[in-house]
């Protein structure tokens, strides 16, 4: 009904991404998943084409680009989706440093990468509570208020997800 809705765009691009993420749970996963991280990509560019003020979905973009570059082999793919991730970053830290932790987490833990990753979470600690040394009172507290940092009805246990990721990093 309405092709020009950047919120179709962007739920066909995390439907996507969704089954690329999923794979692990497959008992063989199909050689032609990675059709549908080609997938994501386009709808994230559908959706930030119609959408360019919401920098959520750069970050997503960015991320479906850096995992197309890795498996092609494409190493310019990839560093125009970590560009993409910065860009992000830098136009909604709270919500997108925690976005970038998560994707450049998931490298070799002594790549650089991985640190980068590392760093983005902590910043994410810094953008939430003001201060990465807050005590554990302070930063709970900051980040059960509302905000980008904090569980919300959409997402009831982002807290939960950050702190299970930051430990997990």
């Amino acid at each position: 009904e309405n092709p020009a809705d950047p919120q179709t765009a962007l739920l066909l691009g995390h439907a996507h991404l969704w089954t690329v993420t999923a794979r692990a749970r497959l008992d063989a996963p199909d050689p032609t998943i990675t059709d549908h991280l080609v997938l994501a990509d386009s709808y994230f560019e559908e959706a930030y084409r119609l959408a360019p003020d919401d920098a959520r979905i750069i970050g997503w973009l960015g991320s479906a680009r850096i995992s197309l570059g890795d498996i092609r082999g494409d190493s310019v793919l990839a560093a125009r989706g970590l560009a993409l991730l910065r860009e992000s970053v830098r136009r909604r830290p709270a919500f997108n440093h925690f976005t970038a932790g998560f994707v450049l987490t998931g490298y070799p833990r002594e790549s650089a990468a991985f640190a980068e990753g590392l760093d983005h979470l902590w910043r994410n600690v810094d953008v939430c509570s003001g201060e990465r040394d807050a005590s554990a009172e302070a930063y709970t507290a900051a980040l059960r208020a509302e905000g980008a940092c904090a569980n919300s009805p959409k997402a009831p246990h982002n807290y939960e997800g950050f702190m299970l990721t930051l430990g997990d990093a």
